[in-house]
């Protein structure tokens, strides 16, 4: 007879807990995007340059991961879902730093941004974390949802946090649709390169729930199968 340990072996190790531990700092790093920004609206030089290195080390504790679940991939003939599919999750996930980190740097620049602009850039930032908070809610209900298989409490609830991943990234591309009009009327007269980063970085800031709605996307391929 199977006992517990030796069933636990059998099945492998499962790969979620690091995927759900990659983006928790994807969150976290979403976060603090939007205190970036709050620190340029200040000109706050410190604050911008000590939130950069945090989110940077948010970078390097999610590049481990993603280089430890690669290469940690569990043995066990039983493992439930497929190598592939987690993968696919987990370069969505990866694609929220890399914004990220890009958004940071755009920041680094004398960047002439008007206070409106700036407030829907805020609102589009924090939209990305609420974004990334809720495809986390997702993401943590995979082991259950697994188990469960097809029916049950706990899938339906998986379901209503997909939708509500789904909501949060619409309510993003209407911020941003928002923003593009607002750049269009108070930024026309800035010089062309400034106008450059700020359109960059309207587009970076969309891309925080772009990428956790397409994660949370790629997710229900895992439970699919």
């Amino acid at each position: 007879m199977l006992t517990a340990h030796t069933f636990q072996d059998l099945m492998g190790k499962s790969p979620l807990p690091p995927l759900q531990q990659h983006l928790r700092l994807a969150v976290d790093c979403c976060e603090k995007i939007a205190l970036l920004l709050e620190a340029a609206a200040r000109v706050d030089h410190g604050e911008l340059k000590a939130l950069r290195f945090k989110l940077i080390d948010l970078v390097q504790q999610a590049q481990v991961i993603h280089a430890e679940l690669g290469r940690d991939w569990p043995k066990g003939v039983l493992v439930p879902i497929r190598r592939r599919d987690v993968v696919l999750v987990l370069e969505s996930q990866q694609e929220i730093f890399d914004a990220g980190q890009q958004i940071a740097s755009v920041l680094q620049l004398p960047l002439n941004i008007p206070p409106q602009v700036n407030r829907l850039m805020l609102s589009l930032a924090e939209c990305g974390a609420k974004t990334c908070g809720r495809a986390l809610r997702v993401i943590e209900s995979l082991d259950s949802v697994i188990r469960s298989g097809v029916k049950g409490p706990d899938v339906s609830r998986f379901y209503q946090l997909v939708d509500e991943v789904g909501k949060s990234h619409d309510d993003a591309r209407s911020i941003a649709d928002d923003l593009r009009t607002t750049l269009h009327e108070q930024c026309k007269d800035s010089a062309a390169v400034s106008l450059v980063f700020i359109l960059e970085l309207a587009r970076l800031l969309g891309e925080l729930s772009r990428h956790a709605d397409l994660a949370v996307g790629r997710a229900l391929l895992l439970v699919s199968r």
